[in-house]
């Protein structure tokens, strides 16, 4: 059977979405305002795991990869985090803020090629790009909580157009979904 539940942002709009619905509703929306995102399949761990523990490990979570003023930044829209790359595979915490159990991500090109249908050659490339991203300056966090701040000026004003679009989808799931797969719209 179909799962129609992830795709369409209805596991979202139901309020039990995972990693993997949020970042591809984020893609979605991203794809549609013409911005550069990727899906990027990850390990997501407590800082001190090394490298070689991490590459042994499965993907566990799901982020996405934005583009801005041409550098890579990584958006975990579902823990409200941002990362940049490390190194071609780890990725860390930007800012650098301080947490009780910080972590760190790693990208996970097997999966990339799994999941996004990314062929070898491009995910080697995509490692060099992460890895030659790493060692450049990246916005100031200044800068970050400007455009955050920004960012939440804008979902305050626009919140009851949210609230009539999740009002909205909800009629058209019932349309799609059967009846006894909803059982979190009411």
């Amino acid at each position: 059977m179909f799962d129609i539940s992830g795709y369409l942002g209805i596991d979202i709009v139901n309020g039990y979405g995972c990693c993997r619905h949020v970042s591809g509703i984020h893609r979605d929306l991203f794809n549609d305002m013409e911005l550069f995102n990727d899906d990027l399949p990850c390990t997501s761990v407590p800082t001190y795991v090394s490298l070689k523990q991490a590459i042994e490990m499965p993907a566990n979570h799901s982020v996405n990869l934005l583009k801005y003023n041409g550098l890579y930044y990584i958006h975990d829209a579902l823990n409200k985090k941002f990362y940049t790359f490390n190194n071609g595979i780890t990725m860390k915490q930007y800012p650098n803020n301080v947490e009780i159990m910080p972590k760190k991500l790693f990208y996970k090109p097997e999966y990339d090629i799994i999941i996004n249908n990314t062929t070898f050659s491009e995910v080697k490339e995509k490692i060099k790009d992460y890895s030659y991203d790493s060692m450049k300056s990246h916005i100031s966090v200044s800068e970050l909580r400007d455009i955050m701040d920004e960012t939440n000026l804008q979902y305050g004003r626009n919140k009851d157009v949210l609230g009539d679009f999740v009002q909205e989808a909800r009629l058209y799931i019932r349309r799609i979904v059967p009846k006894n797969y909803i059982y979190h719209l009411d």
